[in-house]
């Protein structure tokens, strides 16, 4: 009789250790749940040059990376392809300021004629 009552003891010992762990996971999920709240994410403004039937896509390209890395979009800045790239101005002008920390594109190649834009950041 005393072997089941140490198998009975063993057995609640053993879900009571359980519960404890469990509860203590939950605990640890529920804190690295709250400091990913806190997180503070860098800011970064987009730049999209494309004609409008591929501007979506890259938007959520971009948007999607973003939120891989840790950053957050707080401005769109777009230009048509035929346009003089009025946008890409303002944000080059804005990053001078200090406004943002990172510029996400596509590629670089949406820059167009991306020395002359090198020339001028390089000489700021």
């Amino acid at each position: 009789m005393t072997d089941s009552v140490n198998d009975l003891l063993r057995a609640e010992v053993s879900q009571t250790e359980q519960e404890v762990r469990s509860f203590r996971a939950k605990r640890a999920w529920k804190r690295r749940k709250e400091q990913a709240k806190e997180t503070v994410l860098t800011p970064a403004v987009a730049y999209i040059r494309a004609s409008l039937l591929k501007r979506n896509a890259q938007k959520e390209r971009i948007e999607a990376y973003a939120q891989k890395n840790g950053l957050k979009i707080i401005r769109f800045y777009e230009d048509v392809i035929t346009s003089r790239m009025q946008q890409c101005s303002r944000m080059l002008e804005d990053a001078a300021n200090g406004d943002f920390a990172v510029i996400l594109c596509l590629d670089l190649s949406r820059f167009g004629r991306f020395d002359t834009f090198r020339y001028n950041i390089m000489k700021r």
